[in-house]
């Protein structure tokens, strides 16, 4: 269905609790020609309106997946997903997760990174939601692999020193002489260490 209108007239006829998953993608108030570019304050005082009614709507088991980008003021950049959150969290709900959508395409900027990503925030009413995992699951690159096997206790440290053949070296016999603990400080000081030689 296609409603060619103000989406709270939409949202009010709709039943609470009814919907099991909203999905929108909102106008970023960057005034584009579908949009009017307003105040931030009174962007976000609209998005919070339609946020309530959709909360109100959606059931116990539902979700929702919000998609903004960044608002731009004078240059500088507001991600709007930060800006919606607390009132997503204020209208009782979770989120689960912060999915980043990168794409290729866009305006080209010359006075910072190009904006070449979008994100999708995804709350849900209650913990029990509906997700089925298995139907988007994204294969594994290395089936059966849990862990990197060696000194997988240092949680990474070890991978920055793995162009420096003559620190890799020591950084190895610091790992076969002391417990983790002590290993992570001194790999520490060994990176610290080498940086200063590297400039």
């Amino acid at each position: 269905m296609l409603y060619p209108g103000d989406c709270l007239k939409l949202l009010a006829a709709i039943p609470d609790e009814s919907l099991s998953l909203v999905i929108t993608s909102p106008p970023y108030n960057i005034g584009k020609e579908y949009e009017k570019k307003l105040k931030l304050e009174t962007y976000i005082e609209q998005q919070a309106a339609v946020i309530r009614e959709c909360v109100r709507c959606l059931s116990p088991q539902g979700s929702i997946c919000w998609q903004v980008g960044n608002y731009v003021d004078g240059g500088g950049i507001i991600p709007l997903d930060t800006v919606l959150y607390p009132i997503f969290t204020e209208a009782g709900l979770k989120m689960r997760n912060r999915i980043i959508w990168h794409f290729e395409h866009g305006l080209h900027c010359s006075r910072r990174f190009s904006g070449r990503y979008e994100t999708v925030i995804w709350f849900t009413k209650t913990d029990k939601y509906t997700f089925s995992l298995d139907p988007v699951r994204v294969p594994q690159k290395y089936p059966g692999k849990k862990y990197f096997k060696t000194y997988s206790h240092l949680n990474g440290l070890e991978f920055l020193m793995v162009h420096e053949p003559a620190l890799w070296t020591e950084i190895q016999d610091v790992i076969a002489a002391v417990d983790a603990e002590v290993c992570k400080t001194s790999l520490r000081s060994i990176c610290e260490a080498s940086c200063l030689l590297c400039r």
